[in-house]
């Protein structure tokens, strides 16, 4: 039935398992919503998040407001989830624990990497590293074509090898070094208009 199917029997006892998680007491769950700080309720807010079946899970910063046991009970929920978890945090421990790839966003473009926070901590300073002397490297070689254009580009005896340096000087792409990461802002845009209805879903189950 649909009600099996939604693991509605075990509502209640999944729901406990939950708010006992992220450190609810028996009897706050007997409290209104209402009464419960602005804190407690974004604990509210994941414990509805975690408890509705899903094969994907977004989460915006899941460990603010929670203490430490709240987050190592969270981050052991996480490690079991069967689906795709999406996770924007700044707890580096916390994502060392819980991920496997990482997705760096750097100068408008987005690169993967495999393993956790840390892993890719390293990995992008053996980039950043590799980039930087690539491009020192190449600075020479540019340093040594256009000295030799400079000197030999007027002798007739020189002048197609003068050409030939000349061409390969003008293909060669100019390295740049990879930067590490700097404080940015950004904001969305207010739109001119919207649509109305904004979203229309049709033949979806939930």
């Amino acid at each position: 039935s649909a009600l099996a199917d939604a693991d509605a029997y075990t509502v209640r006892s999944r729901g406990e398992q939950l708010l006992t998680g992220l450190g609810f007491t028996m009897a706050q769950m007997q409290q209104p919503v209402a009464s419960f700080s602005g804190g407690w309720r974004m604990r509210l807010n994941l414990a509805q998040a975690l408890m509705c079946p899903s094969d994907l899970l977004l989460l915006d910063e899941p460990t603010n407001h929670l203490d430490l046991d709240a987050i190592i009970w969270l981050e052991d929920w996480l490690k079991r989830y069967a689906g795709t978890l999406i996770i924007i945090s700044h707890d580096r421990d916390f994502l060392d624990g819980v991920v496997n790839v990482i997705v760096h966003i750097d100068e408008r473009k987005l690169k993967r990497y495999s393993g956790n926070y840390s892993s890719f901590e390293r990995q992008r300073a053996a980039a950043m590293i590799l980039a930087q002397g690539a491009m020192e490297k190449q600075t020479r070689q540019r340093a040594h074509l256009e000295s030799f254009i400079s000197r030999f580009k007027a002798q007739a005896s020189k002048a197609r090898q003068a050409q030939s340096r000349m061409k390969a000087l003008a293909k060669m792409e100019e390295l740049a070094p990879l930067r590490a990461a700097a404080e940015f802002s950004f904001e969305f845009r207010e739109p001119l208009n919207a649509p109305n209805p904004l979203l229309v879903m049709e033949d979806v189950n939930a």
